[in-house]
């Protein structure tokens, strides 16, 4: 996939796409289609396999990302103030 870039939303296909310290405080979508990523976040170790969709409140917790061979899926990267921009508020 080719990277769509604007101030708030990145894609890519792979982890190594992203570097998670150039985007430090931003949200990571993570949406494994085939194969599995393994990732630690705030000291506990994850795996994900196909199917599973996950979010990382701060990419910058994140560390020792690796991910099979045949690993295939969807990566956003949203900064802080698209997300916020995007919230749906109540009105009052």
């Amino acid at each position: 996939m080719d990277d769509t870039k604007f101030d708030g939303i990145i894609f890519a296909d792979t982890w190594q796409e992203i570097n998670t310290l150039q985007y430090a405080g931003r949200v990571i979508h993570i949406l494994c289609r085939k194969g599995n990523m393994g990732f630690s976040f705030q000291d506990t170790h994850y795996n994900i396999s196909s199917g599973d969709y996950v979010i990382l409140p701060n990419a910058a917790l994140a560390s020792n990302f690796s991910a099979s061979d045949d690993f295939q899926g969807i990566l956003m990267n949203l900064s802080e103030v698209f997300v916020t921009s995007i919230a749906i508020r109540s009105a009052s």
